[in-house]
């Protein structure tokens, strides 16, 4: 009996153990402008970057530890003109970016491989890719897409009237046009299979047989009860899609 009360006895203590290392682990650290959590594989995510600069450069390496990735809403000023990521970071969350109302330039290293949305960088007309990021090119359209072409993840404000997404795109990722203020039709072209962005406020007409729609997609012209009559070839609707009024 004795044996087996001291053998739940130091499980319970390793299980505490570990849990309290777990938090340890996600506690957010800080440094003068950034803070950051320590992933568990001892790389570093950065939650919040505080600066009054109109031009920065989102470090490799903070406190000695390996920057992995940038995390949600972690950029966000109203200073920033500029913003360089250094070469070793790989990940770009979801809004990382986000409500920088005067970003003009971004420029992305070769090690970044998985792009999030940006939201809120109405002002933003420029992001350079590095030439040998085999994951991500600027085309000649000045689009951001996967290295193939057949994702797009945004285009610039200055796009206006109409545009086509066509020529092998099979993906309109999240919030790629939700910059284009002055953007009023988008046609879809016969090679899109899937919709991930939030908005269109625009004129939306289809060419294609769309396989998903995901989230939410504000239609001005088409309402959403006539798109599955209008397109029967779409495969998936959520529920929660919303028409625009």
């Amino acid at each position: 009996m004795k044996k087996i009360l001291c053998f739940i006895g130091c499980s319970v203590l390793c299980f505490l153990l570990t849990i309290n290392q777990i938090f340890v682990v996600a506690k957010e650290q800080k440094t003068d402008k950034i803070n950051y959590v320590v992933n568990s594989d001892n790389t570093v995510t950065i939650s919040s970057y505080s600066t009054n600069n109109t031009e920065i450069t989102i470090p490799a390496t903070i406190d000695g530890f390996h920057v992995k990735s940038i995390g949600y809403h972690a950029v966000q000023s109203t200073d920033i003109e500029i913003i360089h990521i250094s070469e070793g970071i790989e990940i770009i969350e979801n809004d990382a970016i986000f409500v920088n109302f005067n970003l003009k330039e971004l420029y992305i290293p070769s090690t970044v491989k998985s792009m999030g949305s940006i939201l809120g960088c109405y002002k933003l007309e420029k992001i350079v890719v590095d030439e040998n990021n085999p994951y991500f090119i600027i085309g000649e359209d000045g689009w951001l897409y996967n290295k193939d072409k057949t994702e797009v993840y945004w285009c610039p404000p200055s796009v206006k009237r109409t545009v086509v997404v066509g020529n092998g795109v099979k993906v309109i990722k999240k919030d790629a046009f939700v910059h284009c203020r002055e953007l009023t039709t988008v046609v879809i072209g016969k090679s899109v299979e899937k919709i991930e962005t939030r908005r269109f406020n625009v004129d939306l007409r289809f060419a294609s047989s769309i396989s998903a729609i995901e989230k939410y997609i504000y239609i001005s012209i088409i309402p959403i009860q006539r798109l599955s009559l209008l397109f029967p070839n779409i495969t998936h609707m959520p529920p929660d899609l919303i028409t625009a009024k």
